[in-house]
């Protein structure tokens, strides 16, 4: 009888354990896996046949770990199980297995009153192994040599087998990504997306070529000086479009006339392009006037005049013996004298205005000579006080007061004529009496009152 016959087809193989891609490993773990179960078999007295069973792990280190979970000594005996077909692959026939059970199960008969008596008398049991045929289990192909392992020592890592760490796992990877990148479906799609990339961007440089007319320019001309009535005309005629950017004010042009452009011409345009201009505004901002704290000097006030964008005006002179010439006492604008307290507080007028000074002046150039006949002494004090003359009093009674109160003016010389003059600071004096004279206006009160509102 052989096992051809006797084993049936659907009976699966036994196919030995493969721990490792790399022969040199598979060969020291199996060797190092067979050596742990064959010194589980010794530790237990087992011998004859009998099956081990249990969980092998294998860490990062390439050493292994076996843990035992069941040892039979009678393994059953029929074609599914692995004792049998091992048997069969090692070319023992059914008949001769049966045979060698039998006759170690006998010979183990006779040894155990004697295994008794020695663990009975004995601390230590050594157990004659070489006497005991086919101890040895099959646990991989019987060409495959067994590691010579001692097993009295700690196992360590294999010295004479290459270490499989990081430069061999390197070499690997690399050896993989090579082959992938030389691979026929990378090639093919690498060329899959080249293609795709290529037909997009010429599509979409075709497409905005198209859209932007890409080429076609033209010259473009300077809208400058022009309104923007006539600007748009032309612009549109060109195929330009006019967009007013911002307007700016300029005394000295009419509103809506284009200041500046946005290219600047002769630059090269494409059509529709848009063209920004600055236009000149027909309302002039409104600008605060400078006030006179450290700038009343007439330079140093028409400077900052022209800072604001503002124009020096009529200039009037008005005497002053206090103050250095020059100085600015009040600022015009359409007749209105504003004062420097005004002017403190903010005073605002349209940019590009005309803006009047009045300046004072000291005892220099001739000034005109005052009227003050039939005048009271202190109307005619007022008067002359503010021209700069020098008065001489003489009164017809001989009063010494310096203050004659009371009195009037009935002769002045020098005499008052329209358009005569006299220094600034020469004399004039003055002929005072306690009575009205004959040829004044008797209406002296109505008098007082005109100059006053003079």
């Amino acid at each position: 009888m052989t096992w051809p016959k006797c084993i049936p087809g659907q009976v699966h193989p036994v196919i030995p354990a493969r721990f490792s891609k790399n022969p040199q490993e598979q060969h020291f773990l199996s060797s190092q896996i067979k050596a742990d179960f064959e010194k589980a078999a010794r530790i237990l007295n087992i011998f004859g046949l009998a099956t081990i069973d249990g969980f092998v792990r294998i860490y990062e280190n390439t050493n292994p770990e076996v843990i035992l979970l069941e040892a039979n000594t009678l393994p059953p005996l029929h074609y599914g199980r692995g004792v049998m077909q091992q048997s069969g692959l090692m070319g023992v026939t059914p008949f001769a297995l049966l045979d060698q059970v039998l006759t170690e199960s006998l010979q183990y008969a006779e040894l155990v009153p004697t295994l008794v008596a020695e663990v009975v008398t004995a601390p230590k049991v050594t157990i004659p192994i070489a006497s005991i045929p086919n101890t040895e289990p099959v646990v991989a192909p019987v060409e495959i040599a067994p590691a010579v392992v001692d097993n009295t020592t700690e196992r360590t890592a294999m010295p004479e087998i290459p270490s499989y760490g990081v430069e061999a796992r390197f070499k690997e990877f690399l050896n993989d990504t090579i082959g992938f990148f030389v691979s026929k479906i990378f090639i093919k799609n690498l060329l899959a997306l080249g293609a795709f990339l290529l037909i997009t961007f010429l599509a979409i440089t075709t497409g905005l070529k198209l859209y932007t007319h890409h080429g076609e320019s033209l010259e473009l001309r300077d809208f400058r000086g022009m309104s923007l009535e006539e600007a748009k005309a032309k612009a549109r005629a060109a195929s330009f479009r006019i967009v007013v950017n911002s307007t700016q004010f300029d005394a000295n042009k009419a509103p809506g006339i284009i200041l500046d452009q946005d290219p600047k011409p002769p630059a090269r345009v494409k059509n529709s392009r848009n063209i920004y201009v600055v236009i000149t505004s027909g309302t002039a901002p409104m600008v605060d006037l400078p006030d006179l704290v450290g700038r009343d000097e007439l330079s140093v006030y028409v400077k900052a005049l022209k800072r604001k964008g503002l124009d020096e005006g009529k200039i009037e002179f008005q005497f002053d013996r206090q103050l250095e010439e020059n100085t600015v006492l009040f600022v015009v604008y359409k007749g209105r004298k504003i004062s420097a307290a005004e002017l403190k507080t903010g005073v605002k007028v349209p940019k590009a205005s005309k803006i009047g000074l009045i300046v004072s002046v000291r005892n220099t150039g001739d000034v005109p000579i005052p009227d003050v006949l039939c005048k009271t002494f202190d109307q005619a004090e007022f008067i002359v006080g503010n021209s700069g003359v020098k008065l001489i009093l003489e009164t017809d009674d001989n009063n010494p007061a310096s203050r004659p109160v009371g009195y009037f003016v009935w002769k002045q010389e020098p005499a008052f004529h329209p358009d005569s003059t006299m220094k600034s600071g020469a004399e004039l004096k003055l002929f005072l009496t306690l009575k009205r004279p004959a040829d004044c206006p008797t209406e002296a009160p109505e008098q007082e009152g005109e100059f006053e509102n003079e």
